[in-house]
């Protein structure tokens, strides 16, 4: 089962959210301040994390730095109010997955995480067949 955590806030964000992944599917766990995201992001080794930016004891850009500097090879999506172009290329340069802006729909949260989470699925998969020119080595069935 895919492990999701929610760095958000806002009760009510963050239990619609919870609610919704869990629906789908989806193993969630929950943080609403920055030293319980890492905690968290630390204790569960959730395979995305959907990050608000605006938390109560500092910022969703310095969970984002620290889970990254800390080799946290997840999809890390935030999730934030502030729209402007700025904030959202501020994101991805910190090592954001992606940038959804409130209000969102939630079936478009939902494509976003799935689509980067097969991505990485995708990447961390061997590939099996090798080819170089005319020559192509199946390195499964070693032929």
């Amino acid at each position: 089962m895919t492990r999701i955590l929610i760095v958000e806030d806002d009760g009510d964000i963050r239990g619609m959210l919870a609610r919704g992944l869990e629906s789908e599917g989806f193993s969630v766990g929950v943080a609403g301040r920055v030293e319980d995201a890492l905690t968290a992001a630390r204790d569960q080794a959730p395979e995305a994390v959907v990050l608000d930016i605006t938390l109560p004891d500092g910022s969703g850009h310095d969970v984002c730095r620290s889970l990254r500097e800390g080799g946290y090879p997840g999809a890390i999506l935030f999730l934030s109010a502030r729209d402007e172009v700025r904030d959202r290329a501020e994101g991805l340069a910190i090592g954001a997955d992606d940038y959804i802006v409130k209000p969102f729909d939630f079936d478009e949260l939902l494509a976003r995480l799935q689509t980067h989470l097969l991505r990485r699925r995708e990447a961390d998969t061997p590939r099996t067949i090798v080819t170089a020119g005319r020559l192509t080595l199946d390195l499964t069935v070693r032929q």
